[in-house]
């Protein structure tokens, strides 16, 4: 047997299942995640699908998603000024008549009144929107050729991610990929890459004359101090000249930090050499009780859950701060989640945006719509029209030059990627850009602050790209140091590197630090198998300067975020390991340093998952890596079980398939640390059924664990319980038939005695507990037999299984059984 010891450090031999503490009252928690029968997309990080996606699945994640998060009734001037950087005052409406277009409203009235089906409002509408900026163009003697064209799609249909297809109503795009397409006549579905914002229109309500704006009643009042702190950046927006170069407009929103000049517009195109996904995933950090529904709505069964709350563990939080809060958490309508539905596929395509909007036409009412990855805002609604409740087609007028005007900055497109190209329109790859890390916010592999930016080169299309809108948003990009000059000899100690984008919680902590922290406290010869940071950056809402930061709404509080930057040595997936012996090699130095990390640092991984066991080859030879850690707990500040202080040590944490079967229950424990070894066996598993060694990713599950992807959570529990928790041996026949022949040779040494470990050690839990409750009956009260199932201790005598990884001779056994370990607790 190969000796792992190390000075202070006991052999990585022995991995105990201490019995889990009874069930308890948790917060509930829900994600935007999507993973079941009918997958939305496929992902680098994730084991593709194809298939139309339903809007019925989508909807329920959407509606759970913005819960908390949805703000509504922002005053719309304020919205336009702080989104797509016009105030209203440019227009000097006081000097001139807006005066919509006759032959458009006369149609919709029409429409209105004969109560014709919506697709009849598109034209009318986009009609609207480019008259009225041509009117301000004479009027304002504006130059500017307009940034946007608004298409009516009628029964066209786009292609979205994966092999999805949407169906906006109307669609603002880039006028210059508009005209592209105009001049092809192709009649088929368009990509929504490109698209700068999608339109939807809806004529079954607002179109009485009697009906009234929504959002008015509950908005606070104009807010001059508000206005007057945004108008001061005028000077960095763009500017609306006219013939004689005389400003007469200017757009003001505070550039977000590093704001790029220039955009690319090269087709996407993908760099084969650096095709390979990275392990990053989308994430999440779990609800406790996701609802069935929406769970079995999934979009990709290898994401972790998403940390985002619903509307029940909003509202309890709520009612613990105060139980006279006022009215529940806002929801979403139908019509509303289709609006949201557009906003997903754009934030969920190229990994180039930062917020995106939208616009729902209600009859004749309009209201504007922000998604960022904190959440949801949506204005007061306006009459468009002429006739009705408080007609207002001045505010369409500000939009829809707002809009021609916008930059690509105001669009929602990250600012920190700078595009070779002068050109202005809509980015519709990362390949080729800079992403450019500001100065005095990076810090270096020890985490000291560096006072120069750091210029990356993206050499390909997105690893990753996180299908979601509110939550951590992750997006991973191959990259390679692209300005040395103003650096530290040897910066960058490898030219191959990966960079990852998310936005945590601001209250979490930060990954970046934790890596760090462990790397520090461990022996040397583990750091191999940890990410290699090379540099990191971490930007809050003082440097992002959002336009969430200058708009008001008195509903929702959803939780800040901030955007953090990790810029590491790139590994590579399992998939692209070539030969079982380097698979054994890689997955026991996994199992030996996620022991040492927790025995060490004293840090728990909690998402162990296909995606993040990763590999990388180095000067000592190939090597397995841990990685992310961005839901990673240090068990050092973990609080008391019964601590209402700390409800994210309460969230179910992981990614659904590898997740313990005690965090799958309807109310689970608190993640433990041989809950984290429960998933390397489920990656064992999952890894014997899938993998052939000839680098090539597999497309979807195969039907013996296409179960552990499939329904809520309950579901995933049954199927999963009847292979290590039932009698029946069928299930565990019908896998190791399903194990892929380069994986037999273990079959019977690694995987049977693991899988029948993990049977033995339920059995047993299930028979403490059971005699636990019968002594309860016999001569225990409640609260004497409920102190022993709490009580750990007590769990020290119990017969649980354990088992060993060995990389002997020849000799690679994973069976025995041992005592408890008691840095399991």
């Amino acid at each position: 047997m190969a000796d792992n010891t190390e000075t202070g450090i006991a052999p990585v031999r022995v991995f105990n299942l201490p019995v889990t503490p009874p069930k308890r009252t948790t917060l509930q928690q829900t994600k935007l995640q999507f993973a079941g029968s009918t997958p939305l997309k496929p992902g680098l990080s994730s084991v593709p699908y194809s298939g139309k996606t339903l809007q019925a699945n989508i909807k329920p994640l959407l509606r759970t998603d913005a819960m908390g998060n949805f703000q509504d009734s922002v005053d719309i001037e304020d919205f336009v000024q702080a989104v797509w950087g016009l105030k209203a005052a440019d227009l000097k409406l006081n000097e001139w008549a807006y005066l919509p277009l006759p032959t458009a409203l006369d149609e919709l009235e029409a429409i209105f009144k004969e109560k014709r089906g919506e697709t009849n409002m598109y034209r009318p509408v986009c009609d609207l929107f480019r008259d009225a900026y041509q009117q301000a163009k004479v009027h304002l003697k504006i130059e500017d050729k307009a940034a946007i064209e608004f298409l009516h799609m009628g029964s066209t249909q786009m292609m979205a991610a994966g092999q999805n297809f949407v169906q906006p109503d109307i669609m603002g795009v880039d006028t210059e990929a508009a005209a592209r397409l105009q001049k092809s006549g192709k009649k088929g579905p368009v990509t929504t890459i490109g698209v700068h914002l999608c339109f939807e229109g809806k004529v079954g309500t607002g179109i009485s004359l009697n009906a009234q704006p929504q959002g008015h009643a509950s908005m606070p009042g104009p807010r001059a101090g508000k206005r007057a702190a945004a108008s001061k950046f005028s000077a960095k927006g763009k500017s609306l000249r006219s013939k004689n170069n005389q400003t007469t407009a200017r757009h003001s929103h505070d550039l977000p930090v590093h704001t790029p000049t220039s955009t690319d517009r090269n087709p996407p195109a993908l760099d084969e050499h650096y095709d390979a996904p990275t392990g990053s995933k989308r994430k999440a950090v779990s609800d406790t009780a996701l609802a069935n529904k929406a769970r079995k709505a999934n979009k990709s069964p290898l994401e972790p859950i998403q940390d985002t709350l619903s509307a029940e563990g909003a509202e309890e939080v709520r009612n613990a701060i105060d139980p006279n809060a006022g009215p529940a958490v806002l929801k979403l309508t139908d019509n509303e989640l289709q609006v949201g539905s557009y906003a997903l596929e754009l934030m969920s395509q190229v990994g180039n945006r930062r917020y995106t909007t939208a616009i729902f036409v209600r009859g004749r009412m309009i209201s504007l719509w922000y998604f960022d990855r904190i959440g949801v805002l949506k204005t007061q609604e306006f009459n468009y029209t002429l006739m009705g409740k408080k007609p207002d087609p001045s505010k369409l007028l500000l939009v829809a030059v707002a809009l021609s005007l916008c930059d690509r900055d105001h669009f929602g497109y990250e600012p920190l990627l700078r595009y070779p190209s002068s050109d202005t329109g809509a980015p519709t790859t990362v390949k080729g850009a800079d992403l450019v890390l500001p100065a005095g916010k990076v810090e270096d592999r020890n985490g000291q602050k560096i006072a120069n930016k750091i210029s990356l080169k993206v050499r390909g299309e997105a690893l990753h790209v996180q299908y979601g809108i509110v939550g951590r948003g992750t997006v991973v990009l191959p990259v390679m140091p692209s300005d040395k000059e103003n650096l530290p000899s040897k910066f960058f100690t490898v030219p191959d590197l990966v960079v990852k984008l998310s936005w945590p919680v601001s209250t979490r902590a930060a990954e970046d630090s934790l890596i760090r922290t462990i790397r520090a406290k461990i022996p040397i010869k583990w750091r191999n198998h940890l990410p290699d940071l090379q540099c990191s950056a971490t930007l809050d809402k003082d440097d992002l300067h959002l336009p969430r930061t200058s708009m008001s709404s008195k509903t929702g509080s959803p939780e800040p975020r901030v955007l953090r930057i990790l810029v590491c040595a790139r590994a590579l997936p399992l998939y692209k390991l070539r030969s079982l012996v380097g698979f054994q090699r890689v997955f026991l130095d996994f199992v030996r340093c996620h022991r040492v990390v927790y025995q060490t640092a004293h840090v728990l991984h909690r998402d162990l998952s296909v995606n993040n066991v990763m590999f990388r080859v180095s000067t000592i030879g190939t090597v397995g890596v841990l990685n992310d850690w961005d839901l990673s707990e240090d068990m050092t500040k973990r609080e008391p079980d019964d601590s209402s202080a700390n409800a994210t040590a309460r969230h179910r944490t992981g990614t659904a398939p590898f997740m313990a079967l005690e965090l799958l229950k309807k109310d689970p424990p608190r993640h433990l640390y041989r809950h984290d070894l429960e998933s390397f066996i489920n990656i064992l598993i999952w890894c014997a059924v899938h993998f052939d060694f000839d680098g090539i990713e597999p497309k979807r599950p195969v039907p013996v664990v296409e179960p552990w992807v499939d329904g809520d959570w309950q579901d995933i529990w049954r199927h999963k319980s009847l292979l290590f928790n039932s009698a029946s041996n069928d299930e565990r026949i019908a896998l190791y038939a399903a194990v892929r022949p380069k994986f037999r040779p273990i079959l019977d040494t690694w995987i049977k005695p693991l899988v029948d470990m993990l049977k033995d050690a339920y059995e047993a839990m299930e028979k403490h507990r059971l005699e636990v409750l019968a002594s309860q009956a016999k001569n225990q009260d409640t609260a004497e037999a409920q102190t022993e199932l709490e009580d750990e201790d007590d769990y020290d005598d119990l017969d649980v299984f354990v088992f060993e990884f060995e990389q002997g001779d020849g000799d690679n056994s994973a069976a025995g059984r041992h005592r408890p370990d008691p840095t399991s607790k």
